[in-house]
């Protein structure tokens, strides 16, 4: 069909070899919808009145006109849209061959048309597609094979119509089905374009984060090399175990995934957020970028001034503070200390501290050892030790005194040994007593903590980030 106007037509032009009254008739299912118009010897779809040789009257299944041509000239048939909604309608035109022919009775060609599926060349793209099935003249006449709407088709489904025409005007038409589909071709759609980290120390690495990477294509996504991560900041972010996007690796078309894992461990105080992993693939871009942005932070620590003063034996007490970066400090502290003077112990309570957006504090405690230690009194008569050396000179003077006591016993009045017996006794009992219990009090203690001052490292540690600060003992 041609546009004329708001309507669409069929026009078939011959010249007249007989002087005869042609009665085209116009046949068809949806002929209702059909007008069939004469012209000579043309028609200008500009001037539906100019050249008007005669029409039906009326449109309708088998309508017909009747003119009469003159040798030599030229006659149009037209057929034309009446409804608005008959364009690639089958129809019939009949023409008396006797008309313009002298001879054999051309015949009709045959339209042959089948339904084809092809790929646009993009997704949501357009395709062309031929429907013709061989169709073909049986005079062998040439034949013009034209399609109704021309392509390039879009995805989806489109009714095509065939018309063949051979070199006398006679036609056929056919339809069919073009289906266009999206290319079979891979797509990568990530979850996220940009990962933020949260505030993370200096030094330490942060959980991982995640990117989940999707095909929504038709065919398999493959990665042709490793996620690499590039930028200023670039060392300060990392690939993560569990990645699963990795070099060689595929995922599936229509909805398989793969994930992408990244920590960030900051190398310095501040904003960190000079880095792009870039994923490189088989879709189309073959690229896709992630924006990595984080801020690293810091803590300080400190104790107290001035130095902590006891005696050994007594417990000292140092305060330490921890205090954040601008930032704030998310990770915990824990600490340890050097430096103890012998004997002493030390322990933090508590142990670690979180301080986050404030500072946090922690108390040393340092318990020193005496230097001295009270001894158990000795019992009476029960010797602990050698026997000191006067107490051996008492007791070999009173074995003296017994042994000549003994040699002039008889010799003497009883009543005067009385005295040396005495003497004797005293002595033995000195001398035992030299080598006896009954001694107490205080003895030096060699494990206590001596007198003198100590300087103590506290070590304060959060991951591979660490600060230390010094404290002075005093003990007395």
């Amino acid at each position: 069909f041609l546009a004329v106007g708001n309507r669409a037509f069929d026009s078939y032009t011959f010249t007249a070899t007989r002087a005869i009254c042609v009665s085209p008739v116009l046949t068809g299912a949806n002929a209702i919808n059909l007008f069939e118009v004469a012209y000579s010897p043309s028609f200008d779809p500009t001037n539906i009145a100019t050249n008007y040789a005669g029409d039906a009257g009326l449109s309708g299944s088998g309508q017909s006109c009747g003119i009469s041509t003159v040798v030599g000239t030229s006659y149009t048939f037209l057929v034309s849209d009446v409804s608005g909604t008959s364009v690639g309608s089958n129809y019939s035109l009949q023409l008396p061959s006797c008309a313009f022919t002298v001879g054999a009775i051309n015949q009709v060609p045959i339209a042959l048309a089948h339904d084809v599926t092809v790929s646009a060349a993009t997704i949501g793209g357009t395709a062309n597609a031929n429907i013709n099935n061989g169709s073909s003249d049986p005079d062998g006449d040439a034949i013009v094979v034209t399609q109704t709407p021309p392509g390039p088709y879009p995805v989806g489904a489109t009714t095509v119509l065939l018309t063949v025409v051979d070199t006398k005007g006679a036609t056929a038409q056919a339809s069919a089905t073009v289906t266009v589909l999206n290319p079979l071709t891979p797509a990568a759609s990530l979850s996220a374009n940009s990962l933020t980290f949260a505030v993370q120390g200096v030094g330490t690495a942060s959980a991982a984060k995640s990117i989940t990477v999707t095909n929504p294509g038709t065919a398999a996504l493959t990665f042709s090399a490793a996620p690499t991560i590039t930028g200023t900041n670039a060392s300060d972010f990392a690939v993560a175990s569990g990645t699963t996007c990795t070099n060689g690796s595929s995922v599936a078309a229509s909805g398989g995934t793969c994930i992408l894992n990244v920590t960030f461990t900051p190398g310095a105080v501040g904003a960190r957020g000079t880095a792009t992993l870039t994923l490189t693939d088989n879709a189309s871009p073959s690229t896709q970028t992630i924006t990595m942005t984080g801020t690293g932070d810091d803590f300080a620590v400190a104790g107290p001034g001035s130095s902590v003063t006891v005696t050994a034996g007594q417990t000292a007490s140092f305060t330490v503070t921890v205090t954040p970066g601008s930032g704030g400090f998310p990770g915990a502290v824990s600490f340890s200390v050097s430096g103890l003077p012998t004997g002493a112990a030390a322990t933090f309570t508590p142990t670690s501290v979180t301080p986050n957006g404030s500072a946090a504090t922690t108390t040393l405690a340092v318990t020193t050892t005496s230097r001295t230690a009270e001894l158990p009194v000795r019992r009476l008569f029960r010797p602990r030790g050698p026997m000191q050396p006067w107490g051996l000179l008492a007791m070999a003077v009173a074995l003296v005194l017994a042994v000549l006591s003994l040699v002039k016993l008889g010799r003497r009045p009883l009543g005067q040994l009385v005295p040396a017996g005495t003497l004797i006794v005293l002595l033995l009992t000195a001398g035992y007593l030299s080598g006896c219990g009954g001694n107490s009090g205080p003895k030096t203690n060699p494990n206590g903590t001596p007198a003198g001052t100590s300087t103590l490292t506290i070590t304060s540690s959060s991951g591979s980030l660490t600060h230390t600060t010094t404290v002075t003992l005093v003990v007395q």
